[in-house]
């Protein structure tokens, strides 16, 4: 467990993965549900129009989408959207767009298949040491 500052309030709390205490969490939750219930009901706005409405600033509605949990289709056309932080392509929700996200899947899974060293030391080789196995794990 790793104590933190919350960047939103300054308390000191115990950091479980988002680097916001638990009152300011669900302040933020708040907010996004009274959001998420407005674009709901009313569909096609601008995000500056639903901001304005819900008495926020823009940017919270823009961090609602790229981390997912808001849709960018929502939205007026054209209104919500920005660029893939790897190509530059226009995105409506994320980071990447879905080409950059599935080169990203790709290149994790064949560095996964490469970084796999030589086999482990197992009990049915007990007794039965090659020497260039114990070369290995002896660093020769």
């Amino acid at each position: 467990m790793e104590l933190a500052n919350c960047v939103r309030c300054g308390k000191v709390f115990a950091r479980i993965g988002r680097n916001i205490c638990p009152d300011c969490q669900a302040e933020e939750d708040r907010i996004f549900k009274k959001v998420r219930a407005f674009v709901e009901e009313n569909p096609g706005l601008t995000i500056q129009e639903v901001a304005d409405q819900c008495d926020i600033q823009p940017k919270k509605i823009y961090d609602f989408l790229k981390e997912g949990r808001l849709e960018g289709r929502n939205f007026a056309a054209g209104s919500a959207r920005w660029q893939c932080a790897s190509c530059g392509s226009y995105i409506t929700s994320g980071t990447l767009c879905n080409k950059c996200k599935e080169t990203l899947q790709a290149e994790l899974q064949a560095n996964k298949r490469s970084a796999v060293g030589p086999a482990p030391y197992t009990k049915k080789d007990k007794g039965e040491i090659h020497i260039s196995r114990w070369r290995e794990r002896r660093g020769s």
